[in-house]
């Protein structure tokens, strides 16, 4: 089964491979967010890592819930499986717009509004434990969050409905997403992983270890700034020091190996 440094290396790879799909890098910026442009033309780079690693790729699969949750389901960006069927990756893909608190947290303002998708793992580790349902070894969040300065886009935490930030930090978001937002959205899975130990079994919640629980199915963050692609893991708690960047080369990628061989 693949391991989750190859799979970094690989997505890394499969982004170059698409360089210039991705409009060497500007793809991931606001302008193409309209229409869902990013999102559509990324489809291409999840079929070369599925081509790369071999594994069967689906989009938007239904991944129902116990009831105890009170969420109906979760719509799996992409899923990765064995030819058998079986699931190595959930993979949810958060452009630009999306990579903010109000997707990672459980503090907006209304509580209607509440849109926390870290519950979708964690209600996935308790399909396993209350069903024995088949589920993935690693659950990633691919973030897009440029260490550029951006033009304008939606901050949903700014909106009257969340209120994370005060608007007058519109422009310091825009300076850097990336520097604003990363470390924040996984502390907030930090605290997740070390508060909510408790897993419905079928009949009650029950306490799992951290470590049985990384070892059946791994929180992963995938952060991509453009320039590189920075890998942080559950077992370490999102350790900012134990995070894994790789440089990503907007080039032809293929014709500048071809030219080292």
């Amino acid at each position: 089964m693949i391991g989750i440094e190859e799979l970094h290396y690989r997505l890394k790879d499969s982004i170059e491979a698409n360089y210039d799909i991705l409009k060497y890098g500007e793809l991931f910026l606001p302008k193409y967010l309209e229409g869902k442009t990013f999102v559509n033309q990324f489809k291409l780079v999840m079929a070369t890592l599925a081509e790369k690693i071999d594994l069967k790729l689906r989009r938007e699969v239904r991944n129902e819930f116990p009831s105890e949750y009170k969420m109906s389901y979760q719509c799996v960006d992409y899923v990765f499986n064995t030819k058998k069927g079986q699931p190595i990756l959930f993979l949810e893909l958060e452009s630009l717009d999306r990579s903010q608190l109000y997707l990672f947290s459980d503090g907006p303002v209304n509580e209607k509004d509440n849109n926390n998708k870290l519950w979708y793992y964690h209600a996935t580790l308790s399909n396993y434990y209350s069903k024995g349902t088949p589920i993935p070894r690693y659950f990633i969040f691919l973030l897009i969050l440029p260490d550029r300065k951006v033009g304008g886009y939606t901050l949903w935490d700014i909106n009257k409905n969340y209120q994370f930030f005060d608007p007058a930090l519109r422009e310091t978001i825009h300076n850097n997403p990336y520097r604003f937002y990363d470390r924040q959205i996984k502390a907030c899975a930090r605290a997740l992983l070390r508060n909510e130990k408790y897993f419905w079994d079928g009949n009650d919640w029950s306490e799992r270890p951290l470590e049985e629980i990384h070892k059946r199915c791994e929180l992963i963050f995938l952060t991509c700034t453009i320039d590189r692609l920075i890998l942080s893991r559950g077992k370490d708690l999102f350790d900012p020091a134990k995070e894994v960047a790789l440089p990503i080369e907007w080039t032809d990628s293929l014709s500048s190996k071809e030219g080292k061989l």
